[in-house]
C-alpha cells in the first residue's frame, strides 16, 4: 500500500485557523479526511494537533490571542481527541499499563491526555487523569490499576515545588516504579532544562522526554 502524504502546511492553515475560531465542524471535516486519506494517527496527533495548540500556546504567551481563545481552542481539540479513539482503542493491546497525570494546580491536560494515547497507540493501556492531579488521588489511582510507568505533566515551570513534591510520594510509596516526566515547562535550554536535570539527577527512576517522538522510541523498545 502506499504511504499516506504528509499533511500539507495548507491543510495545517486551514486546521489553525478554524481551531482558533472556535470552529469545531471544521476542524472535525479536515481531521475525517485526513483520517480517509490514510493519514496515520500518529502524524495526526503531532503535525495537526499538537503543532497547532503549541503555536496557539506561543501566541497566548505573546499575549496576541486571549485566554478565552486559548481555553476554546483547547475545549476543542480535547472533543477532537474524542474522535480518534474508535481506531485507537480497535488496536490489540498487551497487559502493560501507563498512568498518566498534570501535577497538583496544572490545569493544562491535552498533552498528558496525548501521552496517554500514545501508550493506548503502542499497544498499552493509557489512563490520563487529567488536570490538577492531588498528590493522594494519584497514589490511590497507582493502587488501584497497578502501572507499569506513571507520567507526570507540567506546562508551566512555577508548578516545580507541586511536581517535586508528588515525585517525593510517588518514590516513597513506590521506590521500583518508573516515573515519566513531560511538559512544556522543560522545553528549551533555559531554567526548564535545568529544572528536568535536576529532577532526573536527584530521582533515578524519574526520565525526561521531550517530545512525542522520544517517546514513541522508548514504547518501540518495550
Amino acid at each position: 500500500m502506499t504511504a499516506a502524504a504528509p499533511i500539507s502546511e495548507a491543510c495545517y492553515q486551514r486546521y489553525l485557523a478554524a481551531l482558533l475560531a472556535g470552529d469545531r465542524p471544521g476542524c472535525a471535516d479536515l481531521l475525517q479526511g485526513q483520517l480517509a486519506a490514510g493519514v496515520p494517527l500518529k502524524q495526526i496527533y503531532l503535525d495537526l494537533m499538537q503543532r497547532a495548540m503549541y503555536e496557539i500556546g506561543t501566541l497566548w504567551e505573546r499575549n496576541l490571542v486571549s485566554v478565552a481563545t486559548e481555553h476554546l481552542a483547547s475545549a476543542t481539540t480535547e472533543v477532537l481527541l474524542a474522535l480518534l479513539y474508535p481506531r485507537l482503542f480497535s488496536q490489540a493491546h498487551k497487559d502493560r499499563r501507563a498512568l498518566i497525570a498534570c501535577v497538583p494546580q496544572e490545569y493544562h491536560q491535552i498533552g498528558a491526555r496525548m501521552v496517554a494515547d500514545f501508550f493506548e497507540l503502542h499497544g498499552w493501556h493509557g489512563f490520563s487523569l487529567g488536570a490538577n492531579t492531588p498528590s493522594a488521588d494519584l497514589l490511590r489511582s497507582i493502587a488501584l490499576h497497578d502501572p507499569d510507568v506513571v507520567g507526570l505533566s507540567m506546562s508551566l515551570l512555577f508548578h516545580r515545588a507541586q511536581l517535586e513534591a508528588m515525585i517525593e510520594s510517588v518514590s516513597n510509596a513506590y521506590p521500583a516504579l518508573d516515573l515519566l516526566l513531560g511538559g512544556r515547562a522543560f522545553q528549551g535550554d533555559g531554567a526548564g532544562c535545568q529544572a528536568w536535570q535536576e529532577l532526573t539527577a536527584a530521582y533515578p527512576r524519574l526520565r525526561y522526554f521531550a517530545s512525542l517522538n522520544e517517546l514513541e522510541e522508548y514504547l518501540s523498545g518495550d
